[in-house]
């Protein structure tokens, strides 16, 4: 849905699949929706979910999602969200592994 192969293109619909793909360790669905909330595709831009799923796709295994996270520009108080929604995201991601 992201790029439009085989089927329309659906920002949205993309962060669906992206979404569940993530949460059950897939890091690339990481990067893409780190992607999607940096840029504002099928859902708002926010700044702290993009640093959050790149931290996640970091601590995953994907370098480059370090330098993508690196250079995002948050406040302190928005780095303190983005480390605290990491947090829950790892903590969700490892509960669907253990399932």
């Amino acid at each position: 849905y992201d790029t439009g192969e085989g089927v329309p293109q659906d920002y949205k619909e993309a962060v669906k699949w992206y979404t569940k793909a993530a949460e059950q360790g897939d890091v690339d669905a990481q990067c893409n929706l780190g992607h999607m909330y940096g840029n504002g595709e099928g859902v708002p831009k926010d700044l702290v979910q993009a640093y959050a799923w790149y931290d996640v796709a970091n601590a995953n295994g994907q370098e480059k999602a370090k330098d993508w996270r690196d250079k995002i520009e948050l406040t302190p108080l928005q780095l303190a969200e983005a480390q605290s929604l990491y947090t829950e995201i790892y903590k969700r991601i490892e509960a669907n592994r253990q399932d």
